[in-house]
């Protein structure tokens, strides 16, 4: 069979599929779908590899996204067969979370820039959905993830599943994605206008000393030292409560004279590797009445997270 003839095939069961799937198939329909193209997508014939990334695209349509920037940003995660892994797993995510509310994913793209669906578990980004057009007295966090991830290392569920189920609903926190400080500038002042200003802040990025990437699309992607210090980037600190908390998932940027001294000149509390090390679990010691949130964060290899408050350095639970 041509391969144009298969496409179109395809493409009508596919449509049959959709106006009729709902529910508990949509999901199970989800896993079955992901499972072939994780198959394909690893095979050695560039035929299948094609076919696979064009039925992707031609699904993620069928939720109103932009299927082909959505595969492009999830098959360029790790190797090929992390690609695939990666890809699999988003597709079976956006089917299950469309399964339970048809139209939730082109939503959380739009208006919160969410292409990685997969880094976060289900029932935080349903929650998110729900509450969207809410405002009310809980204190305000915020996750902001890069827009562009070379080798998975922000898929991390597990660790939000356990921060999520600590917070247990008393702070509302609020997910996006930026590909540049300009939409890191955007969310942050969205969520200020529409939530209230935000008690604590978990970036995460490809980080150095002086520098946390956030994407690779264009030079704004990018958050450099200097930028921090600008006049711009200083009024920032009004889309934040007095003594707020940010939280860095960035490699390096822990480093003395580096980024995160820098943006504790904005009179934040700002925890950080030193090391090329990446968060592993964040755990919440106390919500207080003010909405101020004590945290015991923790990174890998049991290295220390750097402490930067108003430019006093300390390690956790130790001065240095």
């Amino acid at each position: 069979m041509e391969f144009l003839d298969f496409h179109r095939i395809f493409k009508k069961i596919l449509n049959d599929f959709f106006d009729a799937a709902h529910g508990q198939s949509l999901e199970i329909a989800g896993i079955v779908l992901a499972n072939q193209l994780y198959k394909s997508l690893g095979e050695d014939d560039m035929g299948s590899y094609f076919q696979a990334r064009i039925r992707a695209v031609d699904m993620l349509k069928k939720f109103g996204l932009d299927g082909s920037t959505l595969v492009f940003c999830w098959l360029i995660n790790g190797d090929k067969e992390d690609g695939a892994f990666f890809l699999a797993d988003n597709i079976r995510t956006v089917f299950s979370l469309e399964s339970k509310i048809r139209g939730i994913t082109s939503v959380l793209s739009s208006r919160f820039g969410i292409e990685y669906f997969a880094r976060y578990p289900e029932e935080v980004l349903l929650r998110q959905y729900e509450e969207m057009e809410e405002k009310d007295s809980r204190p305000v966090g915020v996750i902001v993830y890069p827009g562009i991830d070379h080798n998975g290392g922000f898929y991390n569920r597990d660790l939000l599943r356990a921060f999520f189920k600590d917070l247990n609903g008393k702070v509302k926190v609020v997910v996006w994605e930026a590909d540049s400080h300009l939409e890191l500038v955007h969310a942050l002042n969205f969520t200020r206008n529409n939530y209230g200003r935000i008690s604590n802040l978990l970036l995460g990025g490809h980080g150095e000393k002086d520098r946390i990437e956030l994407g690779r699309r264009n030079k704004n992607s990018v958050i450099r030292k200097r930028d921090i210090k600008r006049k711009g980037a200083l009024s920032l600190r009004n889309a934040f409560t007095d003594n707020p908390t940010i939280i860095l998932n960035a490699c390096n940027t822990g480093i003395v004279g580096g980024v995160a001294e820098a943006m504790s000149e904005m009179g934040a509390t700002i925890i950080a590797p030193p090391e090329p090390i990446s968060l592993e679990k964040i755990i919440v010691s106390e919500i207080r009445d003010d909405g101020h949130i004590d945290l015991n964060v923790r990174y890998n290899e049991s290295v220390a997270p750097v402490v930067y408050k108003k430019n006093l350095l300390d390690k956790m639970g130790e001065t240095v």
